[in-house]
């Protein structure tokens, strides 16, 4: 049996104990006093150090990770001095306190400590500046290479800054430079950078008129009355129409080749929204009664899933049952398409009135245009679903000096917003239009009064229609373009002229296989172009 000492036996009949009492022994029953710490992580400059820092107290590990920018507290410490110390600071930082720190602990209180860290930068910054100036600049803009590494895309006008350099000399080249344009100056050029600056940087592109440099013809054994194409930036694909009883062709990796339809349609114009899904126009032709010449109606093919069919719900006109009817060319936005073309005679096959059709998405509808009823619609183009223009002309057999035509739709109305030629002593025919926006719309044809023809091209700046190009014994066919700095009209003759927003130039298909009639065109891009004619196609590149 353990006996307590008296002393003891009287204090455990006690129900507590005053503070700072001592045990039996004489030791001191109460914990000792403590006290706490806050340290409070600041740091600026440039590049700071993104992992942090760690704070070790007394030598203890390990110790605690702090961000660059943060606070930690301590709690329990024992009174009295401690050590504290701040690791991991990256080599470009500093800490003008200093990373060790006595601390003194006080029972009861929190003692504070601050830790101000500056970063300087280890590299430097070049800010580059590009300018473009031409006809026709480079509209995907370059590339900036720095000592053969990695680049830096960059617009045909602007600035781009490249940061993370190691001071020093470096050498900075321009790359992906049209073949129609130049580096002003030496090419690549030597730089230095230095620390914490920013080092300045140009280079200066000249392009010429356009890109074009040179047609060859395509080995595709067929020639081509319409043409369009994919851009660029897209999957490679386009088609081209040529007339030809269930025949169309078709652009792939391995160049043009002849696909064949169906049914024996006629086709005569195409339009696409994509490689897979595009949209040809035509006739087909029908029984005809031995008295007549032509009997024919017009089709519209879809193409979607590698299969051109033919879309169903289109009609002529209610009272023409029976008269010959063709499309001529097509074009659309977004769900709606645009076809455009007229009537014609059994007999003679004059044209016998204008028409357009027009697929809104889920219904076709088909209106005749046009007061004359000798007239004819040749080609379609727009730049929205509000705003559309066809164009065509009129020729009546007792009419010498017809006028030619400019129709617009607006979303809701077409009407005739142009007439070329007095009808007295000046005909007209508009063959090709081509919008490349609201306020950049071009039209070619051709005059005729008598002599030989006088080709003209037409611009509208959305407020004024302007005559920009004249020539006699020039008849022109087609239009088209990438902006409206950079415009291609074709015609007979071989004829391509080129516009670079101020000044025409010719250029010409070699004579090998052409039959001198160009009538469509499109392109991939300024310096991937097509021109068709009935029996070739031809290539321009740079």
């Amino acid at each position: 049996m353990n006996h307590l000492p008296p002393c003891c036996l009287v204090r455990s009949l006690l129900v507590a104990l005053p503070a700072g009492v001592l045990a039996c022994n004489g030791q001191d029953l109460t914990e000792p006093p403590t006290g706490a710490l806050q340290v409070s992580i600041a740091t600026t400059g440039i590049e700071t150090d993104p992992n942090g820092y760690l704070l070790t107290l007394d030598g203890v590990q390990p110790g605690r990770p702090v961000s660059s920018n943060d606070s930690e507290h301590f709690t329990g410490l024992s009174t009295g001095i401690h050590t504290l110390d701040l690791g991991g600071v990256a080599p470009n930082c500093s800490i003008p306190e200093g990373a060790s720190r006595r601390i003194t602990i006080a029972a009861g209180g929190t003692a504070e400590v601050l830790y101000t860290i500056t970063c300087s930068a280890t590299t430097a910054s070049l800010k580059t500046t590009v300018t473009t100036r031409g006809a026709s600049p480079d509209r995907d803009g370059y590339t900036l290479i720095v000592d053969g590494g990695a680049g830096w895309p960059a617009g045909s006008n602007g600035e781009v800054t490249i940061p993370n350099l190691v001071p020093g000399s470096h050498i900075v080249e321009l790359s992906g430079v049209a073949a129609n344009c130049s580096v002003d100056g030496e090419n690549p050029q030597a730089v230095t950078v230095i620390l914490e600056k920013e080092t300045l940087l140009a280079f200066s592109v000249s392009c010429s008129a356009s890109q074009i440099a040179r047609w060859s013809v395509v080995e595709s054994g067929r020639g081509a009355t319409d043409i369009w194409t994919t851009q660029a930036a897209e999957p490679l694909g386009g088609y081209a129409a040529n007339g030809a009883p269930g025949e169309i062709l078709s652009l792939t990796s391995n160049g043009w080749s002849s696909e064949t339809l169906a049914q024996p349609w006629k086709l005569f114009g195409v339009w696409g929204r994509s490689a897979t899904e595009a949209f040809a126009v035509g006739h087909v032709d029908l029984e005809r009664s031995p008295e007549a010449e032509y009997a024919f109606r017009g089709v519209v093919l879809q193409r979607q899933a590698g299969v051109w069919l033919e879309m169903p719900g289109l009609k002529a006109p209610s009272g023409t049952e029976g008269v010959p009817w063709r499309l001529a060319d097509a074009w659309g936005s977004g769900t709606d398409l645009f076809a455009v073309g007229g009537f014609i005679h059994r007999l003679d096959g004059v044209p016998t009135g204008a028409l357009v059709a027009h697929y809104d998405g889920q219904d076709w509808s088909v209106i005749e245009l046009l007061e004359s009823e000798y007239s004819y619609l040749n080609d379609v183009s727009g730049s929205s679903r509000s705003d559309v223009y066809a164009v065509g002309y009129t020729a009546g057999p007792l009419h010498d000096f017809d006028p030619g035509h400019v129709l617009h739709y607006d979303g809701t109305t077409w009407s005739e917003v142009l007439r070329v030629g007095n009808s007295i002593t000046k005909g007209a025919s508009l063959q090709g239009v081509w919008a490349a926006s609201s306020t950049a719309v071009f039209v070619v044809g051709y005059e005729y009064d008598g002599g030989p023809s006088i080709g003209i091209v037409l611009r509208y700046d959305g407020t004024t229609w302007s005559e920009i190009y004249r020539e006699r014994g020039v008849t022109l066919e087609a239009v088209w373009g990438t902006s409206p700095s950079d415009v291609y009209a074709l015609g007979w003759g071989g004829t391509i002229l080129h516009y670079d927003g101020a000044n025409w130039t010719r250029q010409s298909v070699p004579a090998e296989g052409t039959q001198g009639i160009l009538l469509g065109i499109w392109g991939r891009s300024p310096s991937d172009i097509y021109v068709g004619e009935r029996g070739t196609i031809f290539h321009g590149t740079p």
